[in-house]
Parts: C-alpha cells; sequence; structure tokens
C-alpha cells in the first residue's frame, strides 16, 4: 500500500468511526440510544419477543447470516412458545452487544499502538525547558551561578554581564552576571555558593572571607 492510500484509508477509518459513534450516542425519538434498542432485544426482556395472533413468532431476518443450526428463525413455521423460546433461542441480541464491546476494545488499543508509533515520528512543539536548554547550550550563562542547581541535573542560568578576570582578581577569564561580577570586583573573589543561594533567595547576603 503506497502512502497516498493509507493516507485514504485512515481518513476513511476516522469518518466511520466518527459516524459509528454518533450512531451508539443519539437518542431516538422515544429518548433511546442504539445500545438500549439492543438491550430490548435479550432473551428474557419483556420487549424481546414480538407475537401475531396466531401466536407464531415474529422475528426480523438475521443480517448476519447465521449457519442454519444456529438460525432463530429456522423453526418460525411452528406455533410459538413464548416461554420455551426465550429459553432455548439463540440470544443474537446479547451475542450482538458482547461483539460491539469486544470490537470496541480492539479497536481502542488498535489505536493506541497506531498513535505510539506515530508520536515517535512526530515533531512536538518545544516547551519551556527545552527553550531553556538550548539557550544553556548556546550561551552556558554566569560561570559562577551556574554552580546552583534549580533542580537535579539543571544548573542555574544567569545572562552574563562580562567574561573576563575582573580586574586580574581571577586566574583566568571567567562569563560572570552583573552581581557575580560586582562580587569579584568588591571582594577579590568568586562569591561562595551559600552566599549565591542567599541573593538568589532574596536574602540579605552575609559575605565571609
Amino acid at each position: 500500500m503506497n502512502d497516498r492510500n493509507l493516507v485514504r484509508l485512515t481518513d476513511e477509518t476516522a469518518d466511520l468511526l466518527a459516524s459509528i459513534a454518533r450512531s451508539i450516542q443519539t437518542l431516538d425519538q422515544q429518548g433511546q440510544t442504539v445500545l438500549d434498542r439492543i438491550r430490548a432485544g435479550y432473551n428474557g426482556h419483556p420487549k424481546a419477543a414480538s407475537y401475531t395472533g396466531s401466536e407464531r413468532v415474529a422475528r426480523t431476518p438475521d443480517p448476519l447470516g447465521f449457519p442454519d443450526g444456529e438460525n432463530p428463525d429456522r423453526d418460525s413455521h411452528l406455533p410459538g412458545d413464548p416461554t420455551g423460546e426465550a429459553a432455548i433461542r439463540f440470544d443474537r441480541a446479547h451475542q450482538h452487544r458482547r461483539r460491539i464491546e469486544a470490537i470496541t476494545n480492539r479497536m481502542h488499543n488498535f489505536a493506541v499502538e497506531l498513535e505510539s508509533i506515530l508520536v515517535a515520528y512526530t515533531p512536538r512543539p518545544a516547551t519551556a525547558a527545552d527553550r531553556a536548554k538550548v539557550e544553556r547550550d548556546n550561551d552556558p550563562g554566569c560561570h559562577s551561578c551556574s554552580r546552583l542547581e534549580v533542580s537535579p541535573g539543571q544548573p542555574r542560568w544567569e545572562p552574563v554581564h562580562v567574561t573576563g578576570t575582573v580586574a586580574g582578581n581571577l586566574d583566568e577569564p571567567q562569563a560572570l552576571c552583573r552581581w557575580c561580577y560586582d562580587h569579584v570586583r568588591s571582594t577579590g573573589r568568586l562569591p561562595h555558593v551559600p552566599e549565591l543561594q542567599d541573593h538568589h533567595d532574596g536574602k540579605k547576603v552575609r559575605r565571609s572571607a
């Protein structure tokens, strides 16, 4: 099957399933769904049997083409016995209800499997975490602040103000945010991790030696 035919088949299947869903949910003039009408046809249900004046059983011809040995109409030419017929007659409506449930379960499982395959090959919109990761990859951010983690395995990212040794206070150039740069310029060293934490928590930073 080529791609065009596969797309056409999925469209037709989706339309058919949508039509089936509407049929199952739609109420008739008596306020019943198709499942209500099927249930009314169960053996022993008050509406299950319909009889003529001559007590001959009147049934709708079976649409599924049951074999003769299972055809509920095979003895329709004989006088009807309501109690006996209800006990021994093939319960077609009940089987139809069970088949609907079984087929629906299978279709749902197939749909879930198809979706899981397609999702693996379907691009998804970037999340905020994805965008933040790209920004960090393209711009590592403040080297000093990255010693903190905002979540396990995710270092804190702060925009870089300047990259350098801060007038020779650092042994090698480092990318620093504005706060860390000012801290190095005033103290001659990088802030300690507790100082960083206090700063980002909005607390007053007590600078230690």
